[in-house]
This record gives structure tokens, sequence and C-alpha cells, in this order.
């Protein structure tokens, strides 16, 4: 099976990566927020079937084994690249393009004006979806 790209398109990727981050503090000062865009997939909605047992004097705290599985979830989230935390994650039964530019869309409006945005995202097909597309169009207006 041939590789998606060589090593030397895999280089030259790395380091546009690593120049935007490099650029990141700069940027901030200037009202331009870094964030690195991901999702995880598959997180198990699990509840605990009765309440922990608490400490007492010579036992451990004891946890219920037993647990009512409610589906997945996935989380999408962002990591402010100088600030060094996550922010405006969503949380949702599903990862479609709709759901992905809703995340976005959550993002950008959680900000005071006027902020601008760099998200660095991997090559998932909704992260370039028609609907990311058109939402980010609205801006060059």
């Amino acid at each position: 099976m041939r590789p998606k790209c060589s090593a030397e398109e895999l280089a030259e990727g790395s380091k546009r990566i690593c120049e935007v981050y490099r650029q990141a503090p700069t940027l901030q000062e200037q009202d331009t927020k870094t964030l690195s865009v991901d999702e995880k997939t598959g997180i198990q909605a699990l509840e605990r079937n009765a309440l922990d047992l608490p400490i007492q004097a010579g036992k451990p705290e004891k946890h219920e084994v037993e647990y009512t599985r409610h589906g997945t979830q996935c989380l999408i989230a962002n990591w402010d690249v100088v600030e060094g935390k996550c922010v405006q994650p969503t949380i949702s039964d599903t990862r479609t393009e709709k759901d992905f530019q809703q995340h976005i869309q959550q993002t950008v409006e959680a900000y005071a004006e006027p902020t601008k945005f760099r998200f660095v995202v991997d090559n998932l097909n909704t992260h370039c979806s028609e609907t990311l597309v058109k939402y980010v169009a609205e801006f060059e207006k």
C-alpha cells in the first residue's frame, strides 16, 4: 500500500505547522487566537450502578465496578496553543460535518469581537466540508 504522502511532504507540512505554533504568541497580541482542534470518538457514557463507599477507619474508599452503558459520545476540543489549555469543548452523539461546523461556530461566538482565529486541523473530511466552507466564507464578505 502506498503512503498518503512522501517523507518530504510530511516534513514540509510539519515545518508549516511548527511555524504556525511559533507565530501564535505574537498573533495573540494582535487578537488572533491559534487553536488546535481534534476529535475523540467512541467515549463510553457510563453510569455507576451504586454509590462509592466512603473511606472508613482502616479501609480505603471502594468504587462500584458495575455500571450501565449509555452509548458513546464524541468530544471535539480546541487546544489554545498560547494559553496551553482546552477551550470551548463540544460533546455530542455524532461527528458529522454539521457537528464540526457548529463546534467552530460556537467557538468563534464565544469570544468577544474583534477576535480572529487560526484553526489547526488534520485532514479529516469534516474539516473541509461544504458546510464549514460556507460558514467561513461568510467572514470574507
